[in-house]
């Protein structure tokens, strides 16, 4: 009953909030304050033009949602549409990282050949920039700390705990994006969960 909070020329057409419009009950239980903080949110954008093009995407791309097909040399195709949506590219292959637990070799490999097939520079030094953006952009999937925090839970709800671990991932992702150190290569390597769950406020947990 909040469409009217909703807007894409006022929020921009790649934000996090999209994935969730479909998921009408969950929208329906966050706290205004907690909507009002997640489209102010800034700090999930990519910073590379390649995952922040403005996409169709799934927005669910578990492998039990990858089929092939049995005539020889067929495609694979995703099945279960029912989450797609219209956002930032990023939403995909940041979401297909976390569920596939990629490590450094294997989440680089995927990503290099993402950049290979979009026809874009593969490079180290852009591999490992659109890389971080997906480690970063896991935060705006539900598998991702920040909203998995409100995923599971049903209500009551307490804002001021969510509020508290929006300001602590912003800190930690302004820590991660100063520069090349070895946080940063930590969380290309393996994400942000297990530096998110350090800082989360217990009353999240």
């Amino acid at each position: 009953d909040r469409p009217h909070v909703l807007q894409r020329r006022v929020h921009g057409a790649g934000h996090a909030i999209w994935v969730f419009t479909y998921h009408d009950h969950v929208l329906d239980i966050w706290p205004e304050e907690i909507l009002t903080a997640f489209l102010a949110v800034d700090f999930l954008a990519p910073t590379t033009a390649v995952v922040a093009r403005v996409v169709t995407a799934h927005a669910d791309p578990h492998k039990g949602n990858l089929v092939r097909g049995t005539a020889p040399g067929a495609s694979m195709k995703f099945i279960d549409l029912e989450s797609a949506c219209v956002t930032a590219a990023v939403q995909d292959l940041a979401f297909a990282l976390v569920a596939t637990e990629a490590g450094c070799a294997h989440a680089r490999a995927l990503v290099e050949a993402y950049l290979t097939a979009m026809g874009e520079a593969a490079d180290a030094v852009q591999v490992d920039a659109v890389l971080l953006d997906a480690r970063v952009g896991a935060l705006r999937t539900h598998l991702g700390g920040l909203v998995h925090e409100l995923w599971p839970k049903a209500p009551p709800w307490r804002p001021a705990p969510w509020l508290e671990l929006a300001e602590a991932c912003r800190a930690l992702v302004a820590e991660v994006r100063a520069g090349d150190n070895a946080l940063r290569e930590a969380v290309l390597c393996g994400g942000l969960r297990e530096f998110i769950d350090r800082v989360a406020p217990v009353a999240t947990r």
